[in-house]
């Protein structure tokens, strides 16, 4: 049995770039249409590396000084 096509759906050919194009240009509006929840998901993410980021840095900081003040031993140490 071979592929059945619907008579009332046209067969679209994308071999042009047409798809590309249409591809973009539903991607543009989507965009623009919901730029703010795009612009508040960056925005968050953004704010969660920081966090993040932060959050190793203080890490890092105490367990130097832990080290520091021998509570810890230093790495090659055990």
């Amino acid at each position: 049995m071979g592929p059945t096509t619907h008579p009332a759906m046209p067969r679209l050919d994308f071999t042009d770039g047409s798809l590309k194009a249409v591809l973009k240009e539903a991607l543009v509006e989507v965009l623009d249409e919901q730029r703010d929840l795009f612009q508040d998901i960056i925005e968050e993410a953004l704010q969660e590396m920081a966090l993040a980021e932060a959050m190793r840095e203080i890490e890092a900081h105490e367990r130097g000084a832990r080290q520091r003040a021998g509570f810890e031993p230093t790495k090659g140490e055990a």
